[in-house]
Parts: C-alpha cells; structure tokens; sequence
C-alpha cells in the first residue's frame, strides 16, 4: 500500500469529491430558487406602503432640530 496523498486527492471516486460536487450542485439549485422567488413572487398585499409623506420625522430632507456644530465661547 504504497499510495501517495496526490494519488488519494486525485482519485475519481473520492468521498470528498463527492461531497464537494453535490454540495456545488445544491448550492446552485438553492440560488436559482432564491432568485426565481425574487423576480416571481410578487407582494401580496391589499395596501402597499405610502411612501409619499414628506412631514415625517424620518424624513433626511428636514433640518435637524439642534445644530451638530459646536458653539465657539
């Protein structure tokens, strides 16, 4: 038994490849599922979201309450 750690890496029917091989085959299927979900499933629901009110306090277009600059004495 005179095997070499490149004939064991090498070997076609290795467990690892194996692995490695059906691991990349579930990861691409995952991603194609991932993507397919985003670009078909659509939002379902009744009242989307009103984006449209510009006097809320979360708003980055109002000024802000307290200047962030330090007053000079």
């Amino acid at each position: 038994m005179d095997e070499t750690i490149a004939d064991i890496i090498l070997e076609p029917d290795n467990l690892l490849t194996k692995v490695i091989r059906y691991g990349l085959y579930f990861g691409a299927l995952f991603q194609i599922v991932c993507i397919g979900a985003v670009i078909f499933i659509t939002d379902t629901s009744k009242n989307p979201p009103d984006y449209s009110d510009t006097e809320s306090e979360a708003s980055p277009q109002l000024t802000p309450k307290r200047s962030h600059h330090r007053r000079s004495d």
